[in-house]
């Protein structure tokens, strides 16, 4: 899909965007995901790396966050929880790319 995106848009392609043929060389975010051995003390820091780690993990929408079926649910399983603590897509966007940046200069 990109490849014919930059093909109908006359873009040069980023080589790095590229599939390989060979996908042993990918790499993943799965070292910048942290898993609690119990149930974790809540934080709001807490819950944007969960929300980044459902996010990533399960190849869902940035914009899930903003849909009106999932805030609710968050306030409903933490009442305390106000909406200004639920991360939007934008602060979601922004912690995956650091991440990524941040597994990218590890190679």
């Amino acid at each position: 899909m990109y490849k014919e995106c930059c093909h109908k848009y006359q873009i040069q392609p980023h080589i790095r965007a590229l599939p390989s043929d060979s996908h042993s060389n990918q790499s993943t975010l799965d070292s910048a995901i942290v898993r609690e051995p119990c149930l974790p003390q809540f934080t709001t820091a807490g819950l944007l790396d969960y929300i980044v780690e459902l996010i990533v993990a399960e190849d869902k929408a940035f914009l899930l966050v903003d849909k009106g079926s999932f805030r609710p649910l968050l306030t409903y399983t933490c009442p305390g929880l106000s909406n200004a603590d639920i991360p939007h897509c934008d602060k979601i966007r922004e912690e995956i790319m650091k991440c990524a940046k941040n597994v990218e200069s590890q190679i």
